[in-house]
């Protein structure tokens, strides 16, 4: 598999998984390439197959006998480029949304007249008063300026997923993040943890961490669905204590549901979020 904006070439053998650097779009001949072993840590066994995601930051390789391994793609540090925080997508961003850089580390970030919060040189939140349909980003680093445009929608949702790709899902009861040991139940609450559901009401400043309580409630229309069937939407916040590119959804399971992996969904006002899994138990 290979991604043709970073020139990144990837490829299973028999003897692991490599990846080389290689401008393939230019006619020239792949001769002398040096290709780089990504097997440690797997399984000492033959490579069947590798992917990358759509948007080309997550490689993803089938060893043979053990399954589907994951990780961020290497390639990532070769360019520039701006992804959505929540689930390393190319999907536009919102007023409110949290937006990664991966690439390089960044000192500060301006669009317009306007100022970026930047956290760990690397997150930025787009403020409320961004307007698209695309907005340039001046990014100051360690060598020099760097213009990119950001498409910008009035909402853009997508559900925050972690690391090992499940989904950031929490009971509502107990706090505790959802997995496969600590599942949801039927009838019971659980809230999703999301970004890029556009603004709130009273406004909010990016700068300063939600409430605990009464925190800002989302102004654009929001639904979640449950293996495409909809399910009822207790609320939709600013994630109370979290900085505010941090959204809250409250659902509640039905009484009767189709036990074991579901999928789930958002929508803020008819835009889809990506779809993530869910375990449910009686």
């Amino acid at each position: 598999t290979a991604d043709p904006n970073s020139h990144a070439v990837y490829v299973a053998t028999d003897k692991g998984v490599y990846w080389t650097h290689f401008e393939f779009d230019n006619g020239a001949r792949p001769d002398n390439l040096t290709w780089t072993n990504l097997s440690e840590g797997l399984p000492p066994v033959r490579a069947v197959d590798v992917a990358l995601d759509p948007a080309a930051v997550q490689l993803y390789v089938a060893m043979d006998g053990y399954g589907l391994y994951g990780a961020a793609a290497p390639h990532r540090a070769l360019e520039l480029r701006l992804v959505n925080t929540a689930d390393f997508s190319t999907r536009p961003a919102s007023p409110g949304s949290l937006v990664s850089v991966l690439g390089e580390k960044v000192n500060s970030v301006s669009g317009g007249s306007l100022q970026y919060p930047l956290w760990n040189n690397s997150q930025i939140q787009v403020p409320f008063e961004a307007v698209g349909p695309s907005v340039s980003l001046s990014l100051e680093t360690n060598n020099g300026r760097v213009t990119l445009g950001l498409p910008v929608k009035p909402v853009s949702p997508a559900i925050f997923v972690g690391s090992d790709g499940a989904a950031m899902i929490y009971d509502a009861d107990s706090g505790l993040l959802l997995d496969a040991r600590n599942t949801a139940h039927s009838n019971g609450r659980i809230q999703i943890l999301a970004t890029g559901l556009g603004k709130v009401r009273p406004e909010w400043p990016i700068n300063l961490p939600t409430p605990l309580t009464n925190p800002p409630v989302v102004v654009a229309g929001v639904k979640a669905y449950l293996d495409g069937a909809p399910i009822e939407v207790s609320q939709a916040t600013l994630a109370p204590g979290y900085p505010s590119g941090f959204y809250l959804v409250e659902v509640q399971l039905p009484a009767i549901n189709n036990l074991g992996t579901s999928a789930l969904y958002l929508t803020a006002d008819g835009q889809e979020s990506n779809r993530v899994q869910i375990v449910i138990e009686p």
